[in-house]
């Protein structure tokens, strides 16, 4: 894992239907930019790992960097790493 961000980055569709809200708090940082850095929990659960299955939002519903009514999103980014066979 090489970044892991959990929250409500940017617009997105589900915004863009509530613009009247954006225009009221698009300067709230609890409204949009607003997010938790997850890399270590992904990354616990994930590195090191030839399969990962993240329940979102099950496994992140605790972590809450944004108002509790805004749809939140996982944005993730990796890197494979080929790995040695040990005997």
């Amino acid at each position: 894992m090489t970044s892991a961000r959990w929250g409500r980055m940017k617009t997105g569709r589900c915004l863009e239907e509530q613009s009247s809200l954006l225009a009221l708090h698009q300067d709230d940082p609890l409204f949009l930019g607003c997010y938790e850095d997850v890399l270590s929990v992904l990354d616990a659960k994930c590195s090191g790992r030839p399969r990962c299955d993240v329940r979102v939002p099950n496994d992140l519903d605790h972590i809450k960097p944004c108002y509790p009514e805004l749809a939140r999103y996982l944005e993730v980014s990796y890197e494979c790493v080929k790995g040695k066979l040990v005997e």
